[in-house]
């Protein structure tokens, strides 16, 4: 019975479904204004702008009826040095590897019609790892980069999510 079973598994149809991702708060997002509510926030809310201008169906400008303020942009950024010894007879060579590790947040106010209607958290990781010859504060500007564009995407995807295709199996 249980080959039988695995034997028509086999012949069974895969489709692909679209699944349709509700927002994370119910309001009107087709036009959107955002706001960069601290200097520090700046580049997240370029970014923002940005992620959101990439969506269908969304139109960014200044005096839309939802605000986006942008606030509380953090980034931590972990730096590690491994070091690699190996024996050559009697030379010993030494590999130096550093890994820039970088977590950002950053906190959305959503107003509508000046009422605030949620708050939203965006969170975002981002590394990169080099042999020790390159440019640390290189490495420390793409990773910051690089947070910066995946808080912005985060808040982004929790705002107007974008549908996903999966394929599932029809028995």
């Amino acid at each position: 019975m249980a080959l039988a079973l695995l034997a028509t598994a086999g012949c069974a149809k895969r489709v692909k479904v679209a699944h349709i991702a509700a927002p994370v708060v119910p309001v009107d997002t087709s036009a959107v204004a955002v706001v960069a509510a601290e200097r520090a926030c700046q580049d997240t809310a370029k970014a923002l702008i940005d992620a959101l201008g990439d969506r269908p169906g969304v139109t960014v400008r200044p005096h839309a009826p939802v605000r986006l303020f942008v606030t509380g942009c953090e980034t931590l950024l972990r730096p590690s040095v491994s070091v690699d010894h190996h024996e050559h007879g009697n030379e010993i060579d030494s590999t130096r590897r550093i890994r820039l590790e970088g977590r950002g947040v950053a906190l959305v106010a959503l107003v509508v019609d000046h009422e605030v209607q949620a708050h939203l958290l965006g969170s975002g990781h981002a590394y990169q790892g080099s042999d020790a010859k390159d440019s640390v504060p290189a490495m420390r500007r793409a990773v910051a980069r690089d947070l910066v564009d995946a808080v912005a995407d985060d808040l982004a995807e929790q705002l107007r999510p974008m549908p996903r295709l999966a394929a599932r199996r029809v028995y």
